[in-house]
């Protein structure tokens, strides 16, 4: 994958978000996101 479908898959990831998803994924312990196969961080 290249720089280009990695920066459109990530689009299209946080596309499909709730801004509330969106919001909780810039915590440092950011938490999973199951129904988009999101895993939780730290």
């Amino acid at each position: 994958m290249n720089r280009e479908q990695a920066r459109e898959k990530a689009r299209a990831l946080v596309a499909q978000m709730t801004v509330e998803e969106a919001a909780a994924q810039l915590r440092y312990d950011a938490p999973a996101i199951d129904r988009l196969g999101v895993p939780a961080y730290n």
